[in-house]
């Protein structure tokens, strides 16, 4: 079923997937935290980010409890939508659920911060996420680093790359030649 569900949403079937979903819940079926991980990934990297939240908050009545992976997968294409504060209200409700985020829920929020110009409060995200002993990694790095450049923020860039070193990540070839 989960093969299923990720080939229709892949396929842009977002609508055939839903149908599939209820059709073999009606059937007295039931989907396991996989299936509906993957369904909820497949909705978001289509654009459905409103049909996987509708997803989120309804597996629970199915006995599936979400996981880091979902959230992470929500707060990645609401990010990328720049629906920040809609992102990071997901996050606080993710850890009140006793979620713990990851380098991914991480990076997705940096990513959105940037996004919307929010530097310094992506820079402070970065150094709560090292204090809650959860490693950045070239990807996380790389984007605040991006998103510095871009606002001309080069001190600042330089200085998450010394943060980056330090920390033992190396930097790709692009980046070294964007800051040198």
């Amino acid at each position: 079923m989960t093969t299923i569900l990720k080939g229709l949403c892949l396929c842009g079937s977002v609508e055939k997937a839903v149908r599939f979903h209820d059709r073999v819940l009606a059937h007295g079926f039931h989907f396991d935290q996989v299936t509906y991980g993957t369904l909820i990934n497949g909705l978001c990297k289509t654009g459905h980010t409103s049909a996987a939240i509708q997803v989120l908050r309804k597996i629970p009545h199915y006995g599936v409890a979400p996981d880091v992976f979902m959230y992470s997968a929500i707060i990645d294409s609401l990010c990328k939508d720049t629906l920040v504060s809609q992102a990071f209200h997901l996050f606080s409700e993710m850890l009140a659920k006793g979620i713990s985020p990851d380098v991914i829920t991480y990076s997705s929020l940096i990513f959105g911060l940037c996004l919307v110009g929010q530097y310094k409060e992506a820079v402070d995200l970065l150094n709560h996420m090292m204090l809650k002993n959860i490693t950045p990694n070239v990807y996380t790095y790389s984007t605040l680093i991006d998103g510095l450049c871009k606002e001309g923020k080069i001190k600042d860039a330089k200085n998450v790359l010394a943060v980056m070193k330090k920390h033992g990540v190396k930097p790709d070839v692009v980046w070294l030649l964007i800051i040198a």
